[in-house]
């Protein structure tokens, strides 16, 4: 078999790892988020029983094979170009096998509540273990994903440093290696601002508001920083908008009291929607003072948005506060 071939069969493993990978690490619109209850849990992971199976199962049996070869052949061709021995191509395999067996361990983790289901007649379905099992997952793959930012920046120094790689493709290599520390998982609003995104996150911990820098082309990311995170009353954080340099957002969609449908889930309570305002320029080059959140309750009782007479949203300071536009 000649060189040209084994190369051919080493790109053609890495698309289909992508085909294979890509699928199970998309997340489903309606999976698990952080304010879930025990029934979703329950819903979800019997719904999607099949789903689960196949898509973390069975796909990633095969993409982590077609990763290997990939990597057998990356690890070589690294290791030939790199005359003086500096040792980044072992950086390129030992990232690349963190990445694989890390990616494994999370996939294997977040099937074992549907796996037990479908093995064990006798199991009895437990959210907890649904909760542990996600939590887990999410963070193994995080992980992962630090053994892929090293492969892939081992990679880009060498093709820099020989001609394993055009002089482009090198630099779009170490920008790409930026990426998977920036997480870009659940996303749920995305808004424009200054060649800047400003995206509300949920559904993994922490809850939180980001602004993600990017370069002059628009094409890639130089830098990410967080304006609102983990903060009690961010529940489940969703859609906003922005004013000026003001970012309005509702703090607490509750989504998981309602079904499909929009139904409310039998015993959900919902409660006052809580909007939280933030500096969209925090931490701004240069710098700016940076303005504490503010979040508007509407109130417990009467019709939502109408406030009783003469009582003042609670938590709201008013030498501070902004109406939103398009308020009264």
């Amino acid at each position: 078999m000649s060189d040209t071939t084994v190369l051919r069969l080493a790109g053609l493993g890495g698309l289909l790892f992508l085909v294979l990978f890509i699928p199970s690490y998309l997340t489903p619109p309606d999976a698990p988020v952080a304010a879930s209850t025990p029934d979703q849990m329950f819903e979800y992971f019997k719904g999607r029983q099949g789903e689960i199976l196949l898509l973390n199962g069975v796909f990633l049996i095969f993409a982590s094979f077609c990763f290997i070869i990939f990597m057998g052949v990356l690890h070589h061709a690294a290791q030939s170009a790199e005359a003086d021995g500096l040792g980044f191509s072992s950086v390129v395999l030992g990232g690349g096998l963190m990445f694989v067996s890390l990616m494994l361990v999370g996939a294997a983790a977040e099937i074992v509540h549907a796996a037990t289901q479908v093995r064990f007649q006798n199991f009895r379905l437990d959210a907890q273990l649904g909760y542990l099992s996600l939590a887990m997952s999410g963070w193994l793959y995080r992980f992962a994903f630090v053994g892929m930012s090293a492969m892939i920046a081992a990679t880009s120094l060498i093709g820099l440093r020989s001609a394993l790689l055009p002089a482009w493709l090198a630099w779009a290599g170490f920008a790409v290696a930026v990426v998977p520390k920036v997480s870009l998982y659940g996303i749920e609003g995305m808004y424009w601002y200054e060649n800047n995104l400003v995206i509300v996150q949920n559904g993994f911990p922490p809850n939180r508001v980001m602004r993600v820098t990017l370069d002059p082309t628009g094409r890639r990311v130089v830098r990410a920083q967080a304006l609102e995170a983990a903060k009690p009353d961010m529940t489940l954080p969703t859609r906003g908008t922005l004013a000026g340099s003001d970012f309005y957002f509702i703090a607490n969609s509750q989504k998981t009291k309602y079904d499909a449908y929009g139904k409310p889930l039998d015993g959900a309570q919902p409660e006052g929607v809580k909007i939280f305002r933030t500096d969209a320029r925090f931490v701004w080059d240069p710098p700016t003072t940076p303005q504490r959140p503010m979040f508007v309750p509407l109130p417990a009782t009467g019709r939502p948005g109408q406030q009783p007479p003469g009582q003042d949203p609670p938590g709201v300071d008013e030498s501070e506060a902004k109406d939103p536009p398009g308020t009264m």
